[in-house]
């Protein structure tokens, strides 16, 4: 009997999550979590009595705890089946998309390999960076995640759609490549990068090399004077203080 709804995510999201699927079921115990290691953590005697959905994060659950968990785990990807991998939202914009996709699939040990579950396209606005549609992918995932809840919480398998991923998957070092920014760049291909890669993933930004030196690209106007700057095609990139 499924007794438990599992959640690992950001935890800005739990309060909104957990609302979201009591509505549908109120007695099951929702447990919000962050990380692999309060998972792993977990009851042999839980796991076999829960369902897992991941929602909008990048935490590879490993095989042996997937295989515990008897309802199955699901992943709500921020893209579309066809850019598999890390931020497929900059990847979506680089390649000038027309439209943008969340995309609910189950959970195997190899990432965004998953069978369908369902996906929910929406259209990207005009002078979209970075930035908002990461917003606007957040949105299209809570919305989905309140219209397949009474799903979520049952107890009997999801049923899948016949779509395939894409077999180009995206990489944290691809994303690290993307912002690597040399002196010779065109205007128009700085301006792409800068839209899609922009805000950065966490783990790399936008940077130029100069003289053995890291320069960051500055996102937002500068508040005070800076000196040690680069400026490429009007936009500028501040010398890290650590490189």
């Amino acid at each position: 009997m499924l007794e438990d709804i599992l959640v690992i995510s950001p935890k800005s999201f739990h309060q909104a999550i957990t609302a979201i699927l009591q509505q549908a079921d109120s007695a099951l115990n929702i447990q919000c979590i962050e990380t692999k290691v309060e998972l792993m953590l977990l009851s042999q005697d839980v796991l076999q009595h829960a369902r897992l959905i991941s929602f909008l994060n990048d935490v590879i659950i490993p095989d042996f705890i997937l295989k515990k968990i008897n309802y199955g785990a699901y992943n709500f990807h921020p893209g579309s089946p066809d850019y598999p991998g890390h931020a497929p939202y900059s990847f979506a914009l680089y390649q000038n998309e027309k439209t943008h996709s969340v995309t609910l699939h189950e959970m195997l040990a190899k990432v965004d390999a998953g069978r369908i579950v369902d996906v929910d396209t929406f259209p990207i606005p005009s002078a979209c960076n970075q930035a908002t549609l990461v917003h606007l992918s957040i949105e299209a995932a809570a919305a989905m995640l309140s219209r397949l809840a009474s799903q979520l919480v049952c107890d009997k398998a999801l049923n899948y759609r016949e779509i395939s991923w894409g077999s180009q998957k995206s990489t944290k070092a691809l994303f690290a490549k993307r912002c690597e920014i040399p002196a010779q760049i065109s205007k128009r291909e700085l301006e792409k990068r800068i839209q899609a890669f922009g805000s950065g993933d966490g783990l790399s930004k936008l940077n130029h090399i100069k003289n053995g030196k890291k320069y960051i690209y500055q996102e937002t106007a500068l508040e005070h004077q800076q000196s040690d700057l680069v400026e490429i095609h009007g936009a500028l990139f501040v010398g890290a203080e650590n490189d």
